[in-house]
């Protein structure tokens, strides 16, 4: 179709697979060929990608090694399966690191993907999650998160993209 208005919320406990389901949505955009964009206030960006890499490498090659400072087992993709990952993402997943934000990160994040709408044709967006969003207003934090969704459904219908978010 020609217009994509596929919202998705996603809520749950921490460690149910919300983020899991929303990484293989963008994966599966980027694999028909429509840019996406992500903004991960939970976790930064380097930390999202590594779970980015174990999710496209899949379970055949991704290895494990022991971690001898923690004395446990850690996943990893080994480097020329990263690379493949990075030529295949290139210029198709775009990720807004949210240590770069100051004052109002809601208005910040909208600016951010109107932004990547324009200049990298990005058409499936991932806002992951709401709690993490700092707004302009500490006073009535609800409020504020309620203004950001509309924004978020404003924006996804405007432009015609979908908008996935995460509340937790």
């Amino acid at each position: 179709p020609d217009r994509i208005t596929v919202p998705l919320k996603r809520a749950g406990k921490r460690g149910e697979g919300k983020s899991t389901i929303l990484t293989q949505i963008m994966l599966e955009a980027v694999d028909q060929g429509i840019t996406a964009c992500a903004y991960s206030g939970e976790i930064p960006a380097d930390r999202f990608k590594y779970g980015l890499y174990l999710q496209a490498a899949g379970k055949q090659k991704v290895c494990e090694k022991l971690d001898t400072a923690t004395d446990r087992v850690v996943q990893y993709v080994p480097r020329d399966c990263q690379d493949s990952i990075d030529r295949w993402l290139d210029g198709r997943l775009w990720l807004y690191d949210n240590r770069a934000t100051e004052g109002d990160e809601a208005e910040s994040i909208i600016r951010a993907f109107e932004q990547a709408y324009r200049r990298y044709d990005c058409r499936v967006f991932v806002v992951d999650n709401l709690m993490t969003v700092q707004n302009g207003s500490k006073d009535d934090y609800y409020h504020a998160q309620a203004d950001f969704t509309i924004k978020l459904r404003k924006f996804a219908e405007k432009l015609g993209v979908a908008v996935h978010l995460v509340e937790p």
